[in-house]
């Protein structure tokens, strides 16, 4: 029975973790709409190569995501960062690294 109540806890927790996870990502995603909906109303008109949007959906390219996540964004998620592999810290990545730079040397 104990293991039942365990394991009961573990569900609550793992639900409660991802409604925060949710809450975060709607939030931030209100934070990306609002830089936007601000960088169109300052330039005076709808640069449409650069921000698309309908009724429905508003699609931001990467340049201007990236423009709201060096503005401030990343302090409201900045577990983003864990999506570049290059800043990981993995085993064989020095020997591989050793053995690129060790190729480049020989060419």
């Amino acid at each position: 029975n104990n293991h039942d109540n365990n394991v009961s806890s573990e569900w609550r927790l793992a639900d409660q973790i991802n409604s925060d996870v949710q809450e975060i990502a709607n939030f931030a995603t209100g934070q990306v709409v609002e830089f936007v909906l601000q960088k169109k109303k300052k330039s005076g008109s709808a640069d449409e190569s650069s921000i698309s949007s309908n009724n429905q959906s508003l699609q931001v390219p990467f340049h201007v995501f990236g423009e709201w996540y060096n503005a401030g964004g990343f302090s409201l998620v900045p577990w983003l960062e864990l999506l570049d592999l290059a800043k990981w810290d993995y085993m064989g990545r020095a020997a591989a690294t050793a053995a690129a730079a060790q190729a480049a040397k020989e060419k």
